[in-house]
């Protein structure tokens, strides 16, 4: 089995372990580029409420960095694990994402929070929509699969990262373009 080039940064999906604030200081001291989605939810601390950031995919985190230099960095600390698929793909087994892909997945969790959801690996069948781009507005050519989703009044924009999980958010349908 070959390993991915170790000189060409990429995306990685990996999980961690341990607490989230930890992971996110090593990643940012260590200089990397990260993503990790997340959602606001209400927590009671002290007999009050107040609203505070999750994950809202636990375990997973995205890196984009080297192989070499990110295995190097995750080795010792055993609070980070490749995602791995059972078949290899391109000779290896680490799950990757592509540099477009995972900048359209981060426009579009980032995006306007309250309306925006995650949505775990079979969850939603994308099967059942129209291949789309986005021409204009904030998310300008984000490409994706136009749904309608259960419980949901509007067609959602829905954009994946293979096997892993959606994310998807309401678009205005006057920027929507299907692609053949």
């Amino acid at each position: 089995m070959s390993l991915p080039d170790s000189n060409s940064p990429r995306w990685y999906v990996m999980r961690w372990y341990g607490g989230l604030p930890e992971i996110e200081e090593r990643l940012a001291d260590g200089g990397f580029r990260y993503f990790i989605p997340k959602k606001s939810v209400l927590r009671r601390a002290g007999g009050s409420e107040r609203l505070t950031m999750v994950s809202a995919a636990p375990p997973y985190v995205f890196v984009y960095a080297a192989y070499d230099r990110l295995d190097e960095f995750q080795k010792p600390l055993r609070l980070l694990l490749y995602s791995k698929r059972l078949r290899p793909v391109d000779g290896h087994t680490t799950i990757t994402v592509g540099e477009r892909e995972m900048d359209d997945f981060i426009r579009v969790a980032t995006q306007n929070e309250k309306r925006v959801r995650i949505h775990l690996a079979g969850e939603i069948d994308l099967r059942r929509g129209d291949r789309v781009r986005i021409c204009g507005g904030v998310l300008d050519g984000v490409e994706g699969v136009m749904l309608r989703l259960e419980g949901v009044r509007d067609r959602r924009l829905v954009v994946s990262v293979p096997g892993i999980m959606s994310v998807s958010t309401p678009v205005d349908r006057t920027f929507v373009r299907i692609i053949k």
